[in-house]
């Protein structure tokens, strides 16, 4: 028989127990740890974006995932351990005699285990994966009362989210200069249309149809964003999800956008579905070799090409490409993002043209996102999009501004606010005209400038006619990266030379600084939305927009701008004993830095490899440039 007590104390969906349980039980916890000096944690977690979850297969599916996730929780910590659902999809586990550290490795833990699951919803015959985010606190490291371990674990969590998710983060206290008020840039807002042709879209592929949708606007209009977006519904029915980015650099390596595109998958890919991947494609092999040095190939792979033409060695390389992605895609249907399209060379249009016209009973979504203005009439990548959006093998979405409705649903999700008055609307839809990325750029400069501001948990706003700002979005920026201590934007400078992705190792080489101290001026740059810390904790960042970059990269002085191209380029011959694996960028960095004889030896040894996997036309005009 149930006990009355079990059931004013368990959850009635997932049957774990309730937030009136939780609350007695922390202080039963705080007791017998001060009493016994010994210590516990707790862990608030939620799933990261379970509203998709509900907007696609419904509510009552949404709730059959929240009683699976919660039973997977109770499977997985340790016995002792108590898990109970706070509210929604939020849930905390109190970790009893367990501190910080070892709370945190069970925490990763658990990111790990769901990475591999997948949950069977019968109420709709689907399987789905769940990834979760998680904040964390420590009696009595971080405070003594089940409020505020609570209210620590919960900015935890909050960090966890902003970062992208999936990983646990252990909130620490904000110096006084980081004390501001904290905006939402988390949720999507609006592109619904789209987002729907995104996922019938994704369902017909899953059945086995090879689909091409290629997305374009001008900068900041949000093209990547909606990517990654659509990339979440994709990752939640089954897809795995693989990218690679085209770079401005002048001076890339052959099949730059292909050859990454491949390690990642790689990287990412299970290592025994691999090894069968590379069985089924035999012969093929030897092709991935050619753009992707590091590859395992079986003995025998390699025979029978050597001496072929090389129009016969180029179609091998393509239909090696082919053949893998077609492999891959046998073991589930993958979602390939080719970002930045505008930038790729005529060596990886040509792939991904046979690639094409050559995967369409695959379970393959190719995505593209380019910048039309950027692409002249010559490009061939507007010759590729012509010649297949008339055979109706690609779907163009051309993104436009957004309303006046999208945009005021975009304020309020930022500012946390229901109601945005019409006048602020128009004001900052007239500056940005709708786009998204300079709304957000506005909308902070508004807040950092006293024009929109908080009292208690009101939101206040001066009258238009009282604000003034840069005229152009450039000039914007250049506020922004005003905002910072001159030794932070100077650090960011720096960083600005080695590209749109930089590592504190980079960093700590170039400017000789200790890591402490070259922390504290990145964390000026995390806190103003400047920089983010890219995802799995490498220690690597990227500017939060290339035209930031830009805007850094312009503010150095010739000298000092050859000077930092100096020092990249020694960066990459110290950290690289293969100079092949880095010769575009070392070519790059010492013609900038004015060290000719350098320069010039790194140009012909990437002509001489770009000759050597037949890209000619690139190998002649990297010669023409040498000389």
């Amino acid at each position: 028989m149930v006990k009355n007590e079990d059931l004013v104390f368990t959850d009635d969906l997932t049957k774990v127990f309730n937030r009136r349980f939780l609350l007695r039980r922390m202080k039963e916890e705080i007791g017998s740890a001060e009493k016994n000096r010994e210590e516990f944690s707790i862990i608030l977690m939620d799933i990261d974006h379970f509203k998709i979850v509900n907007d696609s297969f419904g509510h009552l599916a949404g709730d059959e995932a929240l009683k699976l996730f919660a039973g997977f929780l109770k499977d997985s910590f340790r016995k002792n351990d108590i898990v109970c659902r706070y509210a929604g999809d939020e849930f905390v586990i109190i970790l009893p005699v367990s501190d910080i550290k070892r709370s945190m490795k069970s925490g990763k833990r658990i990111i790990d285990l769901l990475d591999k699951k997948e949950f069977s919803l019968k109420s709709v015959g689907a399987s789905i994966k769940l990834s979760t985010s998680m904040g964390i606190a420590g009696f009595p490291e971080d405070a003594k009362t089940p409020r505020e371990l609570l209210k620590i674990a919960d900015k935890g969590l909050y960090e966890a989210k902003r970062m992208g998710g999936g990983r646990i983060i252990k909130h620490r206290e904000l110096r006084e200069i980081d004390k501001e008020i904290i905006l939402n840039f988390e949720k999507f807002v609006g592109r619904n249309d789209t987002l729907s042709l995104f996922k019938t879209t994704l369902e017909t592929v899953s059945r086995g149809e090879g689909k091409v949708l290629f997305v374009t606007g001008e900068i900041g209009i949000g093209k990547t964003r909606l990517v990654k977006e659509a990339m979440r519904y994709a990752d939640l029915i089954g897809f795995k999800i693989f990218e690679g980015r085209a770079h401005s650099q002048k001076i890339i390596p052959p099949y730059f956008l292909f050859g990454s595109l491949i390690e990642n998958i790689v990287r990412d890919f299970d290592t025994k579905m691999l090894k069968k991947v590379m069985k089924e494609i035999s012969v093929w092999q030897k092709g991935l070799r050619w753009i992707v040095p590091d590859i395992h190939v079986s003995n025998g792979s390699e025979k029978g090409i050597k001496d072929e033409t090389g129009e016969i060695q180029k179609h091998y390389l393509f239909e090696a490409i082919t053949r893998f992605l077609g492999e891959i895609s046998k073991y589930g249907p993958i979602f390939l993002f080719l970002d930045n399209l505008q930038w790729s060379g005529e060596d990886d249009i040509e792939v991904l043209s046979y690639v094409i016209r050559n995967f369409a009973k695959e379970r393959i979504l190719i995505t593209g996102a380019y910048r039309e203005s950027e692409i002249g009439d010559e490009n061939p990548l507007k010759h590729l999009i012509r010649s297949f959006s008339q055979g109706g093998l690609i779907e163009k979405i051309a993104l436009g501004s957004l309303s006046d409705g999208e945009t005021r649903e975009l304020i309020s999700v930022i500012l946390g606010l229901w109601d945005v008055p019409p006048d602020i609307v128009s004001f900052i839809n007239g500056i940005t005209e709708g786009n998204p990325f300079f709304i957000i750029e506005v909308l902070k400069i508004l807040v950092e400038k006293g024009y929109v501001y908080k009292t208690g948990v009101a939101w206040n706003f001066l009258k238009v006619k009282e604000m003034v700002l840069p005229e152009r979005i450039s000039d914007i920026l250049k506020e922004k990266m005003e905002s910072l201590s001159h030794e932070a934007r100077n650090l960011l400078m720096t960083a600005s030379v080695i590209g749109e992705i930089f590592s504190l190792e980079n960093l700590r080489f170039i400017t000789e600084e200790n890591e402490g101290y070259l922390i504290d001026l990145l964390d000026e740059g995390l806190k103003k939305g400047i920089i983010f810390e890219a995802t799995g904790g490498t220690g690597e960042f990227c500017f939060a927009h290339r035209m930031m970059q830009t805007v850094f990269y312009n503010s150095l002085s010739g000298g000092r701008r050859s000077f930092f191209h100096r020092k990249v380029g020694e960066m990459f011959e110290s950290f690289h004993k293969d100079k092949d694996e880095k010769l575009e960028e070392l070519a790059y960095h010492f013609r900038n830095a004015g060290q000719d004889e350098k320069a010039l030896s790194y140009y012909l040894s990437c002509a001489k490899k770009a000759e050597d996997v037949m890209v000619y036309q690139k190998g002649i005009e990297l010669y023409t440039e040498a000389v």
